[in-house]
Parts: C-alpha cells; structure tokens; sequence
C-alpha cells in the first residue's frame, strides 16, 4: 500500500484501497460456507465498508 505524509495529513492512493478491497472479498468468498468463521467475516466486512468510506462510496 502506498502511503504519503504531508505535513498533518496522510494521502492513501485509491488504487492501493481498490485492490486492498477486492482482497477482503477474496476472504469473504473462501470463508461464507464456514459458520466458525463469524467473527473473521464480520471484521472482513467492516473492513470493506472502510474502504468504501475511503473512497467516498455508500
């Protein structure tokens, strides 16, 4: 991920989001069927809507 520090702010690229994004789907994908893995799947989701947040998206 690429990340810029500018004075008191911090530029995250939107392409490195993106792809950090479609890497929790990958996650929710291999772990859906599997009803032990609640907790990771929950936290995987918050995660995506972060990223979603991020990039100005509802």
């Amino acid at each position: 991920m690429s990340i810029s520090k500018f004075d008191k702010c911090i530029v995250v690229e939107e392409k490195a989001i993106i792809n950090r994004r479609e890497q929790f789907y990958k996650i929710i994908n291999e772990t859906i069927h599997e009803s032990q893995e609640e907790r990771l799947i929950f936290t995987t989701l918050h995660h995506i809507a972060f990223c979603d947040y991020l990039l100005g998206r509802e």
